[in-house]
């Protein structure tokens, strides 16, 4: 991943920590959407986003709602194979859906909900700025279904179609960090550069170098690997799902055996993520208290590191 002080926007880590800022996340939205939106709050989520528990988790890296109760969900995209990330797409709206639909209410409540993808690259190779989806009629692409669901895809390399300056200025900063043409970028330019040189947020964000997330993730599946015998049997798409219920208790050593790479890249990019939070603080906290050193080797630890998560009171 590289040093924290060469990270741009387009990392994830800094994509998300910068746009945590809610004032700063308005403007995104704002920009990318080209309306205005009289103010946004976070939607808490304690943990990742699944309809049920034998279903695929999902952990979003900005989901927040409007002043009229429109939900966003918006990410930083730095691959963009398809049909995958359509695919990926299609369940992360499901999954906002249901967050966001409390129980009792009326199908007639439910709120309009955007999924938005920031992209490096162009998803569909139009050269697009933006690609906007819409539910559609078949026989008259005039009629819209109207069930107020939309995905975005912004695609920095973007040449064509209709924009904005403030679009196109953004764009330019997600290829190129040091071209900063707008007030916007500005300030996002500046909330980058200061968590590039505030040593906490650095020492937090080198925590999840590849080689420290890979390590942790694998510790964490080997502590708890007895098999995955209904996945094995079942084929790659049943025993992707059964494999990740079943890898949260025993892990996926037969898993991994029987060939589910998807599956472990899943599970992989799912154990890495639900714990970011907790080791960035756990990362301040030690540093506060002068117990920096333990850091590393609790990574390599999961019982020492749930130790220290409950000594710090973080989990």
């Amino acid at each position: 991943m590289g040093d924290a002080r060469e990270l741009t926007i387009t990392d994830d880590f800094m994509f998300g920590s910068v746009f945590s800022d809610l004032g700063l996340c308005q403007g995104l939205l704002e920009i990318v959407l080209g309306t205005a939106i009289v103010s946004v709050e976070r939607v808490e989520c304690q943990e990742p986003l699944a309809t049920s528990p034998l279903s695929r988790a999902g952990i979003v890296d900005l989901l927040v709602r409007d002043a009229c109760g429109n939900v966003y969900d918006v990410e930083m995209q730095n691959e963009v194979r398809q049909p995958s990330l359509a695919r990926r797409a299609r369940y992360y709206g499901s999954l906002v859906d249901t967050a966001a639909f409390d129980r009792g209410t009326s199908f007639g409540s439910l709120c309009d909900r955007v999924v938005i993808f920031i992209c490096s690259d162009d998803p569909y190779g139009f050269g697009y700025k933006r690609y906007n989806f819409r539910n559609v009629c078949l026989q008259n692409a005039d009629l819209q279904m109207g069930d107020g669901a939309e995905f975005v895809y912004v695609n920095a390399r973007g040449v064509s179609g209709d924009s904005t300056p403030e679009l196109d200025a953004l764009l330019e900063y997600l290829l190129d960090d040091a071209i900063v043409e707008s007030d916007y970028v500005s300030r996002v330019d500046q909330a980058v550069r200061a968590r590039r040189e505030d040593p906490v947020w650095r020492r937090s964000q080198m925590l999840w170098s590849e080689k420290y997330r890979d390590d942790f993730a694998r510790a964490r599946m080997e502590g708890m690997s007895q098999g995955l015998e209904e996945g094995r049997e079942k084929g790659h798409q049943e025993g992707l799902q059964e494999g990740l219920q079943e890898g949260r208790k025993k892990g996926l050593e037969q898993g991994l055996e029987q060939g589910l790479e998807q599956g472990l890249e899943q599970g992989l990019e799912q154990g890495r993520q639900q714990t970011v939070a907790e080791i960035a603080t756990l990362a301040g906290k030690l540093d506060e208290a002068g117990r920096s050193a333990e850091l590393a080797e609790a990574i390599r630890n999961p019982e020492k590191l749930d130790r220290l998560l409950m000594e710090f009171h973080v989990r």
